[in-house]
């Protein structure tokens, strides 16, 4: 779904805003898991790619992603760094900054959908 004006295609904002909330979600990058089902670089905004997730895929993703989010938010040191070296600041900041980025892409999938049903 996308139209030509689309930079990205729908499938691929869904996989980049779900990859990046399952990533901050860690701990640390060092111990950071990628979903078993990850195509490299597919995360990457603008980046050309042939993979495609289907619907299944990336809904099992997003099952996955909140089982994460429930185990891992019970356990992090809010005060701690951000276990990323390109993240300046500490794990509550670095869950603020996941649940704007989480939520500017939500938006932007919403806006496709509400102009494709126009």
């Amino acid at each position: 779904m996308g139209r030509s004006a689309d930079k990205n295609r729908f499938w691929q904002v869904a996989y980049h805003a779900l990859f990046y909330a399952h990533l901050y979600l860690h701990p640390s990058h060092d111990v950071f898991v990628p979903w078993a089902n990850h195509r490299e670089k597919v995360e990457l905004m603008g980046a050309t790619t042939s993979a495609l997730y289907t619907k299944a895929e990336l809904l099992g993703f997003l099952d996955e992603c909140e089982v994460h989010a429930t185990e891992q938010v019970a356990a992090l040191d809010f005060s701690a760094p951000s276990g990323f070296h390109w993240l300046h600041m500490n794990k509550l900041e670095v869950q603020l900054y996941n649940i704007r980025h989480l939520q500017l892409h939500i938006g932007e999938l919403a806006e496709r959908l509400s102009q494709r049903r126009n």
